[in-house]
């Protein structure tokens, strides 16, 4: 065995060699220039690379030119900058704000943008370059260059990572290979075992195909419309999911990256998210003591139609990360309370101190709150081992004890291994984000815990009782459903409801973990995914009563809860299905009224507009909208007016041309507003030195309050 290590030792350090060499003097580690354009004209572009000579059609490259988006990238070849001709004729090109990758990492080296030939201008404008050529241009040119000593630092620092991994990779390789016939056989043993387990645990795919097309059931609306919320519309535009890393999602940065990188559709997403959710049931039920029966499909759109899944699926982009990480995390408590069927050889208990924080790092990773689910679910089950054990108190409350305890352990090392994975990728990726920070507020819990224990208390009630100020519109069953629950509870427990009623407590208490740190007022809806399941296990506690009374009316309750969650969300709909439709029709009207403005239409739809929107323009419906929906609110109402997601968002809906006025040339426009009259009054959209200013309320957004 010595042996066989020490030659894979050697063939690792040989491999991570021959790879560091290659990557550091070949150009398969060269750095590539990434340039993101759209322009009015079609035909080709052209880079031009000079190798300390001259610039020649030898040494160049094309590239074709359509109207509309270009992605554009290059290999650096040398310390030289290199000449673009973004086109052969005049033309107007708006370029998202170049990079460098190198071995698909985004470099922090700055890349510049100067003029060399029959240019009139160039322009940086929120965040892009605008570049104009002359008028009746048949050659501009413009000169990209970049430090190549910066660039030169941080290859050196991936290439020496790559090959660490390398070597580590193939050293595992290596020992895998010496291995193959032993480890061959130990497949085979966890193959007949893993057949044998899901032969016990009756995993069957009728019961997956019932609960996956319940699931689409609940998921239609977003699986057949494009339904756009606040957000999306930077999704839809950004082309690097590294915002995820900065915000402590690094699992989420993967999955944008290889599954969907463009997260801003319907469909696919949302049939992975039923597909992981009817997985994920079928090992709730199992995890909780019970098998399939028509109580569990009774109650499963309890669960996967409940309103806060509604509110977080708004979301396109976290609803992939979203299904993944549900999925590990309800697959972690599977690990930790079922009971192994299978001899240690082939799966030991011991193996979950590796599996099971590395399921929930990455699920964490995929969306934190998901954290807080598996400590709902983990007293969930402890709360069905209460009430299913009426024999032997005793030895339920012996694995009550011992199953938390691992349980606290495995999550406590899931949240050690995200946050180190977090704290490297992170420094890798060099983007951090104070987005995470800016919900805890540690302070007023430490200074005023009574005020806040209250406030949590006084904000769970209004959950649990179904209120119209958290839902938008009332599901006055849920405080029968509440009832029932614990009346079931209590029947069964037989003097043991003091512990019972402990742990039920600190269930109903979990899914609020998060406002106890950010404050009752200050937690979007969505992120409250445990609340969906607490009231699903209510429901199936009651369900499973032993008293056929209590059976008779929660069948009762249950069915009518299901009849109220769903008209709610079915007024999401048509909330959202409206808020859009003014929002789609307000955008292409300005569009419209811009072009008019102009006097000169077909210049103007094929040069930059750039614009300045003073206030807002609030939206709303007669049907139920909830605290925090996005999906449901207004583009042109979002912060009181926010003019980058007004024109990501006009862009997106094919008005390609619209750019946002910079900082500093909207508070020089502020007067003009005043005189101005609102939308869609005439003169509500005027043109100053080239911007065209638009006015949708009186009162002013944030970047035109006065100064103080």
């Amino acid at each position: 065995m010595r042996r066989i290590a020490k030659r894979s030792v050697l063939i690792a350090l040989c491999a991570a060699l021959i790879v560091g060499l290659l990557l550091e003097f070949t150009r398969m580690g060269s750095p590539v220039v990434r340039l993101n354009f759209s322009a009015n004209t079609q035909g080709l572009s052209q880079i031009f690379f000079n190798n300390g000579g001259s610039y020649s059609e030898e040494n160049s490259k094309t590239y074709r030119l359509a109207t509309g988006i270009t992605n554009l990238s290059f290999k650096i070849q040398g310390d030289s900058p290199v000449r673009w001709d973004p086109s052969q004729t005049e033309a107007s090109i708006i370029l998202e704000r170049p990079y460098i990758t190198l071995f698909r990492v985004k470099l922090d080296t700055p890349v510049k943008i100067n003029a060399l030939n029959q240019i009139q201008s160039i322009q940086e404008n929120g965040g892009r370059i605008i570049i104009e050529s002359t008028e009746r241009a048949n050659d501009p040119q413009v000169q990209i260059s970049f430090d190549t000593r910066a660039i030169a630092k941080e290859k050196l620092n991936l290439v020496l990572a790559i090959s660490a991994l390398v070597a580590l990779t193939t050293a595992l390789v290596s020992l895998f290979t010496s291995q193959l016939s032993s480890i061959s056989k130990y497949l085979d043993r966890v193959r007949h075992h893993a057949h044998e387990h899901v032969r016990a645990e009756r995993f069957t795919l009728n019961e997956f195909f019932i609960l996956s097309g319940m699931a689409i059931t609940a998921n239609i609306y977003f699986i057949a419309n494009l339904s756009l919320s606040i957000d999306d519309e930077m999704g839809a535009a950004r082309s690097n999911p590294e915002v995820w890393i900065s915000q402590g999602r690094w699992a989420v940065y993967f999955i944008e990256s290889f599954l969907f990188p463009q997260p801003a559709i319907p469909f696919a997403p949302y049939i992975l998210l039923s597909v992981c959710i009817a997985g994920s049931y079928m090992l709730l039920i199992r995890s909780h003591g019970h098998m399939p029966s028509w109580k569990s499909y009774f109650t499963f759109p309890v669960i996967a139609g409940y309103p806060t899944l509604w509110l977080i699926s708004e979301f396109s982009s976290n609803v992939p990360a979203l299904a993944i990480g549900f999925f590990l995390t309800t697959l972690s408590a599977y690990l930790v309370f079922i009971k192994h069927p299978t001899p240690p050889k082939v799966y030991s208990t011991h193996a979950n101190l590796l599996v099971v924080p590395l399921l929930l790092a990455f699920s964490i990773a995929c969306y934190q709150s998901l954290a807080i689910l598996f400590v709902s679910i983990c007293l969930g089950i402890n709360m069905i081992k209460i009430v299913s054990n009426t024999n032997n108190w005793k030895s339920a409350t012996n694995a009550i004890i011992t199953d938390g305890t691992k349980a606290l352990i495995y999550l406590g090392l899931g949240i050690l291994l995200y946050a180190i994975i977090n704290k490297a990728s992170q420094h890798l990726a060099n983007s951090f984000s104070p987005y995470l920070n800016s919900f805890i507020k540690l302070e007023t819990l430490i200074n005023s815990p009574l005020s806040v224990i209250t406030s949590v208390i006084a904000e769970a009630n209004k959950f649990y009782i179904g209120s119209a100020s958290r839902f938008g519109a009332a599901i006055p069953i849920s405080l029968g459903l509440l009832i029932i629950s614990a009346l079931s509870i209590l029947s069964q427990v037989r003097g043991r409801a003091t512990p019972a009623l402990l742990i039920f407590t600190l269930l109903l208490a979990s899914p609020f973990a998060l406002h106890f740190l950010a404050g009752p007022d200050n937690v979007p809806l969505r992120t409250m995914i445990a609340l969906g399941y607490a009231t699903w296990l209510m429901a199936f506690i009651a369900l499973t009563a032993k008293n056929s009374i209590i059976t008779l009316l929660s069948v009762l309750i249950i069915g009518t809860y299901q009849i109220q969650s769903a008209g709610v969300t079915s007024q999401y709909i048509a909330s959202a299905k409206l808020t859009q439709g003014h929002d789609e029709a307000l955008a292409s009207s300005i569009y419209q009224a811009i072009i008019q403005t102009s006097g000169n239409e077909t210049a103007s739809q094929h040069t930059p507009i750039v614009i300045d929107v003073y206030g807002h323009k609030p939206f709303e419906t007669l049907y139920a909208k909830a605290l925090t929906s996005t999906t449901q609110a207004s583009f042109f109402d979002w912060d009181n007016g926010n003019l980058l997601r007004i024109t990501t968002y006009m862009r997106l809906l094919g008005f390609n041309n619209i750019l946002p006025a910079d900082e500093k040339t909207r508070q020089t426009l502020t007067p003009y507003f005043s005189g101005m009259p609102t939308w869609p009054l005439p003169g509500s959209i005027i043109n100053v030195n080239g911007t065209y200013l638009i006015k949708l309320s009186e009162d002013a957004d944030p970047a035109h309050l006065p100064t103080k």
